[in-house]
Order: structure tokens, then sequence, then C-alpha cells
């Protein structure tokens, strides 16, 4: 960065001097900018600030330089390798129209004699240069990046005085967030004028720009950053000094799958299930809104429809989450099966050769390899069991999919398998607790793991079933007082079984103090 000394006109004081972007003028002063004239890009107006553009893209913005008459009462001066200055003529509009050579700033200050303040002795050094030196020469020290300051005359000879370069090797500190309403607005706060830059999580750049002399950016994304979902700002100073800072979107934009909807054969009543909590609604064919509700946390829900939908052209039932992502619509016709049977519960041999399953009773169900040839398929009998061939054998490196189709024509979504894969879950555990509630025995698939969670719901026991499909395990705390703990049955492949309750029946609550209403002495 470059450096900027500004002293005042009044008596001569240092008012600021360092590497500086954004100047703060408060008196007349003059301003000197350590750059040669030769390295400017443009002197520009804005409102009543001056902006000064470097050819190294470096910008300084001097606030308040003019008054709101288009005039300006300060001095701006850039020092000349010989030790002269270069100052800056303005018209009466307030633009920049020439330079004019001096060899003295001095003349530019309201009094000549320096301040008291300045009054320091000969062995104070400035920049390697004395203050009564300076003052003797009437001039104030410089030092600009690369550029080294100024021709002083000593007592004896000429002199030129060189500082040695100051190198910015700091970061700016970037503090970036983003909106919690919208997920889409970034606003960053960082060094004045530095460039920024917003980087997706795949390296994409979203955005591009500077802020202002404040520091300040603001950007918004097209669309909301998904919860989650990380993007990087990153801000660069004049110098080329990084540093980065990671913002996280927070807003759901993941639509509910289409919801499963069934329409009664009066048209009057509209059920099924979606994503739970979501707000449900039906529509005729004209997109005439028939009635709407909000699924319970299970995402079941029932709607009552007004007027009842009769048309053979039917509706369609959608479902909006919390966030307002919309699904895609469900088709209903009064006393038409529009449910696709849910996806199967499937175990597949290791060998890839067969596959069990249970689904919708009297579905077709159909197994298709990943180029989509049929390399299996038959029907679920009326409990809803299948067992089907699989040819050619399903390799271990590759996958398959199946699908089952009901009776009424729905199709189920697609499942992957392989070979090995089981989804199906254990039976129920046949368990009872001891009369001291410290211990649960019983029988579950053989070699499984067994979980009991107490009535709060914490893990209060676990253990595995032996290869006889027998168990016993070790409840802590005990259950005990009519508490009731469940008994869960997990396979090898995480596939978790419905629960078995045990009541714990012994009795640690004592009996309440006896309440005397009269004694009587006989």
């Amino acid at each position: 960065m470059t450096r900027v000394v500004v002293s005042s006109k009044k008596n001569s004081n240092i008012l600021q001097d360092g590497q500086i972007k954004a100047v703060m003028l408060d008196q007349p002063s003059i301003v000197q900018i350590g750059v040669n004239q030769d390295d400017i890009k443009s002197i520009m107006k804005q409102g009543n600030d001056l902006v000064i553009t470097l050819k190294n893209g470096e910008k300084i913005i001097i606030s308040d330089f003019y008054t709101n008459a288009n005039v300006t009462e300060h001095t701006l001066a850039f020092p000349e390798q010989d030790g002269s200055y270069s100052i800056a003529q303005f018209d009466d509009s307030g633009q920049f129209v020439r330079y004019v050579p001096t060899t003295q700033l001095t003349q530019f200050a309201y009094t000549q004699p320096p301040s008291q303040s300045m009054m320091m002795s000969d062995a104070t050094e400035d920049l390697g240069i004395t203050k009564s030196q300076l003052l003797k020469a009437g001039l104030v020290a410089l030092a600009a990046e690369g550029v080294y300051l100024l021709a002083v005359k000593d007592d004896d000879d000429d002199k030129k005085v060189e500082t040695p370069k100051e190198v910015d090797r700091t970061p700016p500190v970037v503090k970036a967030v983003i909106d919690t309403k919208d997920s889409q607005t970034i606003t960053v706060r960082t060094e004045a004028n530095a460039a920024i830059k917003i980087v997706d999580k795949n390296g994409k750049i979203l955005a591009t720009g500077q802020a202002d002399a404040q520091g300040n950016y603001t950007f918004k994304l097209t669309d909301p950053l998904p919860a989650g979902e990380k993007v990087t700002v990153t801000a660069t100073d004049a110098a080329g000094n990084s540093a980065s800072n990671e913002v996280v979107g927070n807003k759901d934009v993941t639509a509910p799958d289409a919801p499963t909807a069934q329409l009664n054969a009066d048209g009057t009543i509209v059920t099924g299930k979606t994503e739970a909590n979501a707000k449900v609604s039906i529509y005729d064919a004209n997109n005439n809104l028939l009635g709407t509700v909000i699924a319970n946390k299970q995402g079941l829900y029932s709607i009552k429809v007004s007027p009842p939908l009769t048309s053979e052209k039917g509706g369609t039932v959608v479902a909006e989450d919390k966030e307002g992502n919309k699904s895609e619509p469900s088709k209903v016709f009064a006393g038409k099966d529009t449910v696709a049977p849910d996806q199967p519960t499937v175990e597949v041999n290791k060998e890839g050769t067969s596959i069990v399953g249970r689904a919708e009773a009297n579905s077709k169900v159909v197994v298709k390899d990943a180029e989509g040839n049929v390399i299996g398929s038959g029907t679920t009998d009326a409990q809803g069991k299948f067992e089907i061939g699989l040819s050619p054998a399903l390799g271990a490196d590759k996958k398959a999919s199946i699908v089952l189709e009901d009776a009424a024509g729905n199709v189920s979504k697609p499942l992957e398998i392989t070979a090995g894969k089981d989804t199906i879950a254990p039976d129920k555990a046949a368990a009872q607790i001891n009369a001291a509630g410290d211990t649960v025995t019983g029988t579950a698939e053989a070699n499984s793991k067994i979980e009991i969670k107490g009535p709060d719901g914490k893990t209060i026991g676990t253990g595995t079933v032996g290869a006889d499909g027998k168990f016993s395990i070790t409840v802590s705390p005990a259950l005990t007082d009519k508490n009731m703990g469940k008994v869960y049955v997990i396979d090898a492949a995480g596939n978790r079984s419905d629960a078995t309750d045990v009541l714990g029946a012994k009795d640690t609550i004592a009996p309440n103090k006896p309440i005397l209403q009269t004694v009587t002495d006989d």
C-alpha cells in the first residue's frame, strides 16, 4: 500500500502518516501521496470525496476533499525523483485539470513558522532525516513504495535520502454472513477497497467485486444456498494478501416427495402420506383449491374435499414443506386406486441367484439389471411374500433394481439391490423380565443384536443372541414400578425389528405415612 502524509495548513502538525487507503479530512490540509504522477491512472471527484486510482489498481479515497460548492481548501501533492512536487489543480466544478510543479510545500500553509510540536532536537530521526533539516528545507518527508524521496538541503551539501521500502504482508480481516431469512444475501466486511471473490464448493466463481471505502460488500446469490452447503468468500488487498471466510446455507430447498393420495368413491375425502408436518392441498383439474390440511408428525393426512371431486378429469394433491418447497403433484380420481406400492423389503443371497421379500399382496414383482434387462419376475402371495430366481445371477460387483406394480397399475419407486443385500427386519423378540427387573431373557434371530430402551428412550441394556437363538441381558437401571422397556432385535445388516414391551413389576415405592385423625386415651 502507498504511504500518505497529511499535515495541517494551520500549524504544520502531522495529522496522519502511514499506509492509508481512506483519508479523513477535518481541517485545511496538505495531503502528500507517495507516488509520482506517472503512477497515477485517474483523479476523480465523487460527491465530496476525491478518488485517486493508481495504475496498479490501488485506490486512495480522500473523504470531504470538496465543500458543497465543489471547491477545495486542501492541497494535493505528489513527490518527484528530483525532490520537487507536482501539485494537482482543479477547475470550478472540482474536476482535476493539470499538475503544476513546486519545490516547497510550505507556501501552501497558512503560517510559515513551524508549530512548537514539530520543534524537535536534531537527534530525532524521521525517515533518516532530522526534523531540523526538514524545517530548514521547508519540506515534509514522504517515502513512497519503491520511490525514494526527497532532495533535502543539508547545511553543507545536497543529499538524496532513501528510506527502505515497506512491504505489506498482512492479510485483510474478512467476515462474511448469509441472511438467515433468504439464504441468498451474503454480506461481507473487510479491508476498504479489497477485491472480493465468492466461490462455490466445486470451485465455480459465483461473484467478483470490490469492497467500498468502508470495507462493505453485498451480493445476492441467484438461488438460495441449500442448508449445510458452503461457499467461500475471499478478500484480497492491493498488496496481494488474501484471507477467506466460509458461509453455510441455512435454507431447506429440497421439495417433499410426491404424496401418496387416495380419493374415496364419492370424492369427499382424500387420504395419504407425505413428509411429516407438511401442508397438503387438493386441487381440481382447473387448479381450484378444494381443501388443505397439515400432515401429522408421521406424515399421515386426511382432507375433506369441498365441493366433492367426482370429475373424470380427476384432481391433484400437492405437499408443501415449511420452507415453501412444493412436491410434484399426485393424480387422484374418485374411487380409483392411485397409491403406488411401498418399496419391498428384500434379501438377496450372496450368490446373487435368488431374492426373497415382502411387499403389497398380490402385486407383480420385476427385477432388472443395470442395463434394464429383466432378470427375474414373479407375484406376491396373499400375505405379500415372494421368492424369485435371478438369471443370469447378480454378480458381486453388479447392481439391479426391483419394482412392484399393483392391480391398479401403480408402480413403486425402484429399489436398488446387490448380491447379499438384506432389508428385511427380523421378527420381534420373545422376551420377559425377571422379578427384580434387572434381567431380560428371551429368544430372537440367531446371532442378532439385542437393544433394550427404558421409558425415556435411553438404552439400558445391549447384548447378542446366541447361535441357539437365546439371550439373557442385564438391565441397568432396573425396570421397576410398572415402568415399561422396549426390546429391539437388530440383524447383521442393521435392520431393526418392531419393539417387544417388557414391564417392570417390582414395587420399590414406600407407602405414604399414616395420617391419624383422632387419638383416644383408653
